[in-house]
């Protein structure tokens, strides 16, 4: 960034720098996209699948929104600049990080889904991956198979890494609490973030511990997956 400054909303605009820094490591060292990465991030989020020019043309437009293009800046720009404002500016920072941080999830959401810029109809990753395989079984609290889809998927990947790497209590937390879950094993494994849990966090604790733990409930298994999510929290430290 151009310019340090201790205030809230410049702490925040970093913050937000840091939640999707993942997405530099998308391109190449001539900032192009690499289809060896996007096939290592789909894995990551649970698919396996040969990354062909179809799905780096549609990953195209996170190039756009992130590093920029000729008509428009990118979110490493637009964080510089909105860096530079003056703190007299406070209102006018606010309003550009909204309407920032709208666009990024804008875009995530339309690579998701599909989209069509001059003219030109791209595909969504979430019709490429209709046929991909599925690396990883993804089920809610109540052993329901879900469906989540690869813009959920990507934005719940930038929260945990982010989370992991800057606020690695909070992760460590959330983890133990059932707020962030890991699915699968190993390398074959898929971490979500349950939303909806985290009023229940705050609001009725112990009846999520009891849900994430199975506690009180039949073949009771609260040790085995305490276990489990310990050391699914500790694995992302690097820790053997």
């Amino acid at each position: 960034m151009s310019k340090k400054n201790n205030s809230f909303v410049d702490l925040a605009i970093k913050e937000l720098g840091n939640i999707f820094l993942p997405l530099q490591d998308l391109f190449d060292e001539k900032n192009e996209i690499d289809p060896h990465r996007v096939s290592d991030l789909l894995q990551d989020l649970g698919w396996s699948i040969k990354v062909d020019k179809a799905i780096t043309d549609s990953c195209s437009l996170l190039k756009s929104a992130f590093l920029g293009n000729d008509e428009e800046p990118g979110l490493v720009e637009i964080l510089d600049d909105v860096m530079d404002l003056e703190d007299d500016q406070l209102l006018e920072k606010l309003k550009t990080l909204y309407k920032h941080v709208k666009d990024i999830i804008s875009t995530i959401n339309n690579l998701s889904t599909g989209y069509k810029i001059n003219g030109v109809t791209y595909k969504g990753i979430d019709q490429f991956l209709s046929g991909a395989t599925q690396l990883v079984v993804i089920k809610d609290l109540e052993g329901n198979v879900i469906d989540i889809d690869f813009a959920q998927r990507f934005l719940d990947y930038l929260m945990c890494e982010y989370l992991q790497q800057f606020r690695s209590g909070l992760y460590s937390f959330f983890s133990i609490a059932g707020i962030i879950a890991t699915h699968g094993n190993g390398q074959n494994s898929v971490r979500e973030i349950r939303w909806n849990q985290i009023p229940n966090l705050i609001t009725e604790p112990k009846e999520l511990v009891k849900k994430v733990y199975q506690w009180g409930a039949a073949g009771d298994k609260f040790d085995e997956l305490l276990l489990t999510q310990l050391e699914n929290a500790l694995r992302y430290f690097l820790i053997p």
